[in-house]
């Protein structure tokens, strides 16, 4: 019975990874910011040298230095933040302490992770720079 139990679970960790569509992909990406921002500080986050880091199994990670990364071979894509069109408007909205824990500073959190999101894909090779916005499709909230 514990066989059957444990080849059971095996069988289930072999399945194929499904592929990240844009919104998932900004979901995870604005969270990891959010938890990266909250363990080492906004400081950390905006040095030069921060990157987002999309491995093998679409695992979404934070480095600031991409050169001392373990398992080269398992990383598909590389975005530094601060090539990101949005990355100025996000440094200014949460370097002011009175926007920063106000809706502002989550929409250029969720802007931010979207732009990465895109060049992510991009880099992948999932999306093309000219396929249009995901974003324009998203419904409008009252």
């Amino acid at each position: 019975m514990a066989v059957e139990l444990l080849s059971g679970f095996f069988r289930h960790s072999r399945r194929k990874v499904q592929k990240p569509d844009n919104s998932s992909l900004r979901a995870q990406i604005a969270s990891t910011v959010n938890g990266f921002v909250r363990i080492r500080g906004l400081d950390s986050l905006l040095k030069s040298g921060t990157a987002i880091v999309m491995r093998q199994g679409y695992e979404i990670s934070i480095t600031q230095d991409v050169d001392q990364l373990e398992n080269r071979e398992s990383i598909i894509a590389v975005v530094y933040l601060k090539d990101i069109e949005s990355y100025n408007d996000f440094k200014k909205v949460h370097s002011d302490d009175y926007s920063r824990s106000d809706a502002l500073a989550h929409m250029a959190t969720i802007h931010l992770a979207d732009q990465t999101a895109n060049r992510l894909l991009e880099q992948f090779g999932l999306v093309g720079r000219n396929d249009g916005d995901p974003g324009q499709k998203r419904p409008r909230h009252p």
